[in-house]
Formats: C-alpha cells, structure tokens, sequence
C-alpha cells in the first residue's frame, strides 16, 4: 500500500475484486496497456463503457431495455420498449419490482441495479 497505483500498474497485471453489498459481484480486470500522457488534469477519462449489445429475447429486432429480474432465472429475460408492454402483461411482477433497464455493469440484474446517469446525450443504443 506504500506505492501509487501509476507505480504498479504494467501489462498483464490482473486485479481481482469482490464487490458486495448484500450479494457477491467478482470481478477481474487486466491491464492491456500503459502509456503516459501530459495533461493538466489530475483526472483524465480514457475510457468508458459502451452501451451493451444485446438484442430483445421476444422480436430480436430492437435492442433490449429492460430486463426481468424475476424470469431472468429461467428465460433469456431482455426485452425492447414494445415488447416490455407485452410482457408486463405476462408476468404480475414486472411493473411492480422487477423491470430495471439494461446497463453497462456486472452488476447488471444484480440486487435491482439501475446504473447511473452519466452523459445520456453522448450514449446512444446499438443499432442492428
């Protein structure tokens, strides 16, 4: 814990993590590369996760929204805005509790993780 991460970090170097806030997310990132760059910020975003490209499970013809986390267990649960409608009609709990939105996260599914907000205008849906 003495070093900087910028000390540690070189190619190939795995970092595994438990994330944990009532059920168990484990995650491990690699390092793929590093280079220095002369900025004037102390914090410079160099990368970003991308909306996810996952195809609704009813009409796979949009991409999905939403996801049911309680038919998620026994079906391919990911569904477009229109096809949302129609399985809020087959499933009692979707309205109630269990639609949350598709996000970029391990978290996805995970204890009704929602995602944040950042840069909705920049973020754009996958187009098939």
């Amino acid at each position: 814990m003495s070093k900087t991460f910028d000390k540690v970090c070189e190619p190939k170097l795995k970092i595994n993590y438990t994330y944990d806030f009532g059920s168990s997310t484990y995650l491990e990132l690699s390092v793929m590369n590093n280079y220095a760059l002369d900025v004037p910020e102390k914090i410079l975003l160099l990368s970003r996760n991308e909306p996810l490209k996952i195809m609704c499970a009813t009409c796979n013809k949009k991409p999905a929204l939403n996801i049911c986390t309680v038919c998620m267990y026994e079906d391919y649960a990911f569904y477009c805005k229109t096809c949302s409608k129609k399985h809020a009609e087959e499933c009692e709990d979707f309205n109630d509790y269990a639609e949350i939105p598709v996000v970029n996260s391990p978290r996805l599914g995970t204890c009704g993780y929602t995602g944040g907000t950042i840069d909705t205008e920049r973020d754009g849906y996958y187009k098939r």
